[in-house]
């Protein structure tokens, strides 16, 4: 992340400085507590670092039961998940989202607990019905993807089910096919883009947000980094590259910032 006299002298060029000292105190406590976290042994969540009878127990994700993988094989692509790849960091913030999520904590997500958050912006932004509708689809889709059921993606499974999707976005992509990011992050901003302008303002970015329950001050990090030229507004496509580079890539330790250390 830029430092804090960059990202003030930003936020004073769009106007949007006020009370800016208090939001980045906030984010320095809770840059703390994710740091604590860090220093976890992080394998002991996944499958892949318990123990042979405790594996057993859990599904191991292949082609037969995950979208994801079933994809890159239709594709021709073998690509399989190494646990000891992904960084720490990047399990650590997968595993809070997996909990965010996991509405009732029984360890399992499942397609229910993923569409409330549908209900929560219909609620929250007033939106019409079909709207919303758009939004539960791209939503089903997307976590479906992602292994998520109507049963439910264990947590330990969580980080594998991830990094699968993040190759099948990639893969898609080389075939110049829509992804999934794009597809949810659309359904997400036709409800938000009051002025139907196509732009994601400060203000529209506050409300995902708070939907998201995410903290306020998120939205300016995430609108710092996203906005590559820097003019005070953010083109869809900025969004969803930010997503993927976020939760889908190689850990980037300039990236840890951008949900105000949330994730």
């Amino acid at each position: 992340m830029a430092d804090q006299h960059d990202t003030l002298s930003y936020l004073m060029t769009l106007g949007m400085d006020e009370f800016c000292g208090c939001r980045l105190s906030e984010m320095a406590k809770d840059k703390a507590e994710r740091e604590k976290e860090w220093l976890a042994d992080i394998m002991q969540n996944e499958r892949a670092g318990l123990p042979a009878e405790e594996q057993a127990k859990i599904l191991k994700l292949g082609p037969e039961n995950n979208l994801s993988y079933a994809y890159l094989k239709s594709k021709g692509n073998t690509w399989q998940y190494d646990p000891n790849e992904p960084h720490p960091k990047l399990k650590n913030r997968l595993y809070r989202r997996f909990d965010t999520f996991d509405k009732d904590s029984d360890n399992y997500m499942t397609i229910k607990e993923v569409l409330h958050w549908a209900e929560r912006m219909k609620q929250m932004c007033d939106a019409n019905e079909d709207d919303i509708e758009k939004v539960r689809l791209a939503l089903k889709d997307f976590f479906e993807a992602c292994g998520v059921t109507e049963k439910g993606l264990c947590r330990e499974n969580w980080v594998e089910a991830n990094q699968v999707f993040g190759e099948a976005e990639r893969e898609r992509m080389r075939h110049g096919e829509s992804t999934l990011v794009a597809r949810v992050g659309n359904a997400y901003y036709d409800v938000l883009d009051r002025d139907k302008d196509s732009l994601v303002s400060m203000a529209e970015l506050k409300k995902m947000m708070n939907v998201f329950r995410v903290p306020e001050e998120a939205a300016y990090t995430f609108f710092e980094k996203a906005d590559l030229n820097k003019d005070g507004k953010l083109q869809r496509n900025e969004m969803h590259r930010l997503f993927h580079m976020f939760w889908l890539e190689k850990y980037n330790p300039d990236l840890d910032g951008i949900y105000a250390y949330k994730y």
